[in-house]
Order: C-alpha cells, then structure tokens, then sequence
C-alpha cells in the first residue's frame, strides 16, 4: 500500500472516531455509550495512540484537537442518561422449542415467496 492510501486509510478512520466521539451518547445500547465515551476520551486526553494515528493520517494531532474538543462539548450538552432497564423493551430469550434460521416448513416459506421466486423454485439447479 503506498504511503498516499495508508494516510487516506489512517484519515478515514480519523473521520470515523469524531464522527463517533461528536454525536450525541446513545440511550438505545450501553455498549455503544461506553464505545462513544472511550472515543471522546481518546480526543480529550494525552495519549500516544492517538498521535499516532494523526502521524499516520499526515494531520497535527494539535490542531485535530483543536477543532474536536469544542464540538464534543457541543454533542454533550444534547447528550440524554441511559433510561432504566425497567423502562428497556425486554430481551426475549429463545428456548430450545423456537425454530432457527431454515427451519421453517417449506410451505411457510413457499407463501412468503413472489410468484416468479416460487416459479424459479421449481428449477433444478444441480
């Protein structure tokens, strides 16, 4: 890879991480609050990894810095608290009854088809 893609590359996932870090916390997923807070945190704190991608991107860590932190600031005054696990839709567990994935009878599957899809069915293929 010339040095010309791996800086676009390395630019890329730069865009990614703000665009993670500057968008307001999630309330649907902790998971993706938590990823959201370590991205604004990589931005707000001194940390090598971080410059190393700058270094890589071909941009100032510095003036990256510069012009993240005040839009973090702006994301966070819209940010909302992660609602009450009472509050979630429930998580519906699959037991051992519930079908999986191709296990339908063929029939179900046959009325879910279109007409063409169910005339293209009966083609023997191998």
């Amino acid at each position: 890879m010339s040095d010309n893609n791996a800086a676009g590359l390395w630019r890329a996932v730069l865009l990614q991480a703000i665009t993670d870090a500057t968008e307001p916390l999630s309330t649907k997923r902790l998971s993706t609050r938590m990823d959201q807070i370590r991205c604004r945190e990589w931005f707000t704190r001194p940390n090598r990894d971080f410059d190393e991608v700058c270094h890589l991107a071909g941009v100032e860590p510095d003036r990256v810095r510069k012009h993240v932190v005040p839009l973090i600031a702006e994301a966070s005054k819209r940010d909302q608290p992660m609602p009450d696990r009472a509050t979630q839709k429930p998580y519906r567990r699959f037991s051992g009854r519930d079908r999986g994935v191709g296990q339908l009878p063929r029939e179900n599957v046959r009325d879910r088809m279109s007409p063409s899809a169910q005339d293209s069915s009966n083609l023997e293929i191998f």
